[in-house]
């Protein structure tokens, strides 16, 4: 904890970043946890900042969310609790067969399905890294990973597109259902422009995340 707080103290006397307020942008090359391949990643959290994860961040916060939640009990709002639920769902499928379980190509399949295991596992292994449940860092950081997930899912366009497309047929709830779980192998899809041709690459990327979409969301024939 001493080390990451001295790192702190340099990067901001070096002008490198200054502290955000929470729903500010991200100040670029915010990183309090230096030691880590996710330092920006666990920043982004612990400051409740604004910046857009890339895919193997979105598989790494995943592996954290799911430490806090099954050996903190974080966070402690039920509510919150069940916004990770859902995420935590459709991530554990990518975490073991990947986003690119349709690629004709079978060694990238492999090293996608490979390569996502790593990251959700270090995820998980971050919370010993920050010092475990005991950490005044790991509160902050499960509340600031359910504010990443909603704000990032508020003022969707690809809701709103789905909305319109399927009217008289899915509801607005069921869209919001299908891009909340469909994040886990798009992490940006819910600022994307919604197609559906986007429902039958998510089946080709990973079915089982398709799956959960049909079951959950109750989409049957898009």
């Amino acid at each position: 904890m001493r080390s990451i707080v001295f790192a702190m103290v340099c990067a901001l006397s070096a002008g490198a970043w200054s502290p955000a307020s929470a729903d500010e942008p991200c100040p670029p090359g915010a990183d309090s946890y230096p030691q880590s391949e996710f330092g920006e990643a666990l920043t982004t959290h612990e400051l409740g900042c604004v910046r857009q994860l890339s895919p193997r961040e979105i598989v790494f916060t995943a592996g954290l969310a799911h430490a806090l939640l099954e050996q903190c009990g974080l966070p402690r709002d039920v509510g919150s609790r069940g916004t990770l639920a859902t995420f935590l769902t459709s991530s554990q499928w990518v975490a073991m067969v990947g986003r690119e379980y349709g690629n004709p190509n079978l060694g990238q399949g492999l090293a996608d399905q490979a390569g996502s295991s790593v990251t959700y596992s270090a995820g998980i292994a971050a919370l010993d890294m920050i010092g475990g449940c005991s950490s005044p860092a790991a509160e902050p950081l499960a509340d600031g990973i359910v504010r990443y997930l909603r704000r990032s899912a508020s003022e969707s366009p690809y809701v709103d597109g789905c909305q319109r497309y399927y009217s008289g047929r899915y509801s607005r709830r069921q869209c919001q259902c299908l891009a909340d779980i469909a994040r886990a192998v798009y992490p940006n899809i819910h600022q994307s422009t919604f197609s559906r041709e986007s429902i039958a690459t998510l089946i080709q990327r990973n079915p089982f995340v398709g799956l959960q979409v049909a079951l959950q969301c109750g989409f049957g024939n898009y």
